[in-house]
């Protein structure tokens, strides 16, 4: 995908035409740029831009636990854990077996703990 620069109006028609081919999209612009129309669809472009790197992000961390995902309790008067994928995660009431906790709700990986 190209650079994205906000902004540019040549970039953000490609981003979008990028976006569109993609997902099977028509784009028909018969609007100056800047106009509302326009507008719409780079704020779709930003928004499917934002969710593309998000589902990349989530994709890495799921790959880093490689299906599993060990979780470390770091406080056991505040029951707070360390996830394998680099987040920390607090119960308010019971405990993860309790909760019915089976995969992690960061990268999806099947829960283990370490110490519980």
């Amino acid at each position: 995908m190209s650079e994205q620069t906000w902004g540019d109006v040549e970039n953000e028609y490609k981003v979008a035409e990028e976006i569109a081919k993609r997902y099977d999209i028509e784009i028909v612009i018969d609007v100056v740029p800047g106009e509302s129309d326009w507008i719409h669809l780079l704020d779709f472009a930003k928004t499917v831009a934002s969710l593309e790197r998000e589902l990349a992000e989530w994709r890495r961390k799921y790959e880093a636990c490689k299906g599993t995902c060990s979780w470390n309790l770091i406080s056991e008067d505040e029951d707070i854990w360390e996830t394998g994928c680099g987040n920390a995660w607090y119960l308010t009431e019971g405990n993860i077996e309790e909760n019915g906790m089976k995969y992690c709700p960061f990268c999806g990986g099947k829960l283990e703990t370490n110490n519980a």
